[in-house]
């Protein structure tokens, strides 16, 4: 009885130690950017499956986390944590810069994943990952990582949805890595997620070469017409 009311009394410190620690983060979060936004944030591609977060006491993306509030028509475009330089094509690669903003001093096993819709059929999945950070080192306020995504060579011409998640803590290990990202009404506390209309375009030098064909074709046209 005595081991078990120990027991008991080591879980209760455990428990209070836990809601403290949460109680302290949000007060030094308010302390940081101004307090924690009411609501909750939603990814916002159109026809894709829903994710959330209720908090922006730990961790988000870019400068701000936005309380969404999700409808026919919805696009939040107050999403910043993520740029890319480059043109986004077949068989190439491109840059992305991801800014994770921390803002609790504790929020360190922290995951960022991006992933494409290559296939454009409504549907990220596991091998559409085009960037991840797992637990990257992380300062207090905005953090910036360039990353270089591949782009398979069957990706379709036009435009698709990306879409990228940060999320604290990383107690679900996002499924052990092979999962699709939280498309189907995942819901959690602290983290964001960020939705982004992006196009994929031909190559420059296969353009130059359609442009060159194009301008052949209207040449042989032109003379045809002469003679």
């Amino acid at each position: 009885m005595r081991r078990l009311a120990i027991g008991l009394a080591t879980l209760m410190v455990s428990i209070g130690s836990v809601a403290f620690g949460d109680y302290a983060a949000d007060l030094e979060a308010q302390a940081t950017h101004g307090g924690a936004v009411s609501g909750t944030d939603w990814g916002d591609a159109p026809g894709y499956g829903q994710a959330g977060f209720d908090e922006d006491t730990r961790v988000f993306l870019g400068s701000r986390w936005t309380h969404d509030t999700p409808g026919p028509g919805w696009i939040d475009d107050s999403d910043d944590g993520v740029s890319w330089s480059s043109s986004i094509s077949p068989g190439s690669s491109f840059s992305l810069t991801v800014d994770i903003n921390k803002v609790a001093s504790w929020a360190s096993d922290v995951r960022l994943n991006v992933w494409v819709d290559w296939d454009q059929d409504g549907v990220w999945s596991d091998s559409e990952r085009a960037a991840r950070l797992y637990h990257p080192p992380l300062n207090m306020g905005h953090n910036v990582f360039n990353l270089t995504a591949n782009v398979p060579a069957s990706a379709l011409m036009g435009n698709t949805w990306m879409r990228a998640i940060v999320v604290y803590p990383d107690i679900l290990d996002f499924h052990d890595d092979p999962i699709s990202p939280y498309s189907s009404g995942w819901y959690s506390i602290w983290g964001e997620v960020e939705d982004y209309d992006v196009s994929v375009i031909p190559e420059p030098s296969t353009l130059a070469m359609l442009i060159g064909l194009g301008g052949l074709g209207l040449l042989g046209y032109l003379h045809r017409r002469r003679t």
